[in-house]
C-alpha cells in the first residue's frame, strides 16, 4: 500500500442508479467505500444514499464539482453550430430562426437516459402548449436509449449558444448527483427550475433556486411559474464557489 490518501468520488445517487438502471454492483460499491480512506460526495445531499454502502461516516467528505464558468460564458457567445454527428428534426437554419423569434422557449440538456425525465417533461410541455401554442421546448442530449422517441437535438459539443438564447431551463430528472447544467444555465443568465430531488435540492436551496414537486404536475406548475415571471436567475458567484471547492479538495489530501 502506498503512503497516501486513497479517495473515491461519488458523482451520482448510486442507490437510484442501481434501482433504475442496474448499471452498478452494490457489493463492489460497498467494498470500495469501506476500503478507501475517503469517500468524496459532490453534494451533501448524497450523504444519505451513500451511507447505504459506506458504513463509516468518518470516511465521508463533501467535495463539490468545480465549474469552468469563464469558458461556459465564452461558449455562449459562439454562433449556433451543429457537429458532424448532430441529429435534429430541424435544419441548423431553422433552429437559428426559432431562437431569434420572440416566442418563449424552455430548454433541458442531458443524456437521453430514463432518469433524466425527458418523457414527463414532454408531457408537461404538451399541457402548456395546448394553452399557448407559441411556446417552444428544446431538448439537447447525447447518448442514451431514450433517443428514438423524444429526440430534438442529439450530440452537440457546444449547446451553450442555444441555452443562452432560451428563456428558462428545466431539470426534470428523477435522480441526479448535482446537475452541473443547472450552473451552466445560471452562468448564461437563464432562470432554472428543477425537480425537488437529492442533488439539485441542496444547491438550489442555498442559492434561492426554484424547486418543484417530483412529478409531472410539479413540472407543469414550475413551467407556469416561469412564464409568469416568478422564477429568477440565481446569479451565483462562481469564482467564490470554485475557491470553496478547491479548499474542500485540498483539505482531504492531508
Amino acid at each position: 500500500r502506498f503512503d497516501a490518501n486513497r479517495i473515491i468520488y461519488v458523482h451520482n445517487n448510486m442507490e437510484e442508479e442501481i434501482r433504475l438502471k442496474g448499471n452498478q454492483h452494490a457489493k463492489t460499491l460497498e467494498y470500495a467505500y469501506n476500503h478507501y480512506d475517503k469517500v468524496a460526495i459532490v453534494t451533501s445531499d448524497m450523504e444519505e444514499p451513500t451511507m447505504r454502502y459506506c458504513h463509516d461516516k468518518n470516511r465521508l467528505v463533501v467535495v463539490n464539482n468545480t465549474i469552468d464558468y469563464k469558458a461556459i460564458k465564452k461558449n455562449g457567445f459562439a454562433p449556433v453550430s451543429f457537429d458532424e454527428n448532430t441529429k435534429c428534426k430541424y435544419s441548423l437554419e431553422e433552429v437559428c430562426e426559432i431562437l431569434e423569434k420572440p416566442n418563449r422557449k424552455f430548454i433541458t440538456i442531458g443524456r437521453f437516459s430514463p432518469e433524466k425525465g425527458h418523457c414527463r417533461l414532454i408531457d408537461a410541455f404538451n399541457e402548456l402548449y395546448r394553452e399557448d401554442p407559441t411556446l417552444y421546448l428544446f431538448i439537447i442530449g447525447g447518448y442514451g436509449k431514450e433517443y428514438s422517441s423524444i429526440i430534438l437535438i442529439k450530440s452537440m459539443s457546444n449547446p451553450q449558444p442555444i441555452l443562452k438564447k432560451c428563456d428558462y431551463f428545466v431539470l426534470p430528472s428523477f435522480h441526479e448527483g448535482l446537475g452541473l447544467v443547472l450552473m451552466e444555465a445560471d452562468i448564461q443568465g437563464v432562470p432554472v427550475m428543477a425537480t425537488d430531488i437529492l442533488g439539485p435540492r441542496g444547491f438550489l436551496k442555498e442559492h434561492n433556486g426554484k424547486l418543484v414537486s417530483n412529478d409531472t404536475e410539479g413540472i407543469v406548475q414550475g413551467m407556469k411559474d416561469c412564464l409568469a415571471g416568478k422564477v429568477k436567475v440565481m446569479n451565483v458567484d462562481y469564482a467564490a464557489y470554485n475557491q470553496h471547492v478547491v479548499d474542500q479538495f485540498e483539505s482531504i489530501l492531508v
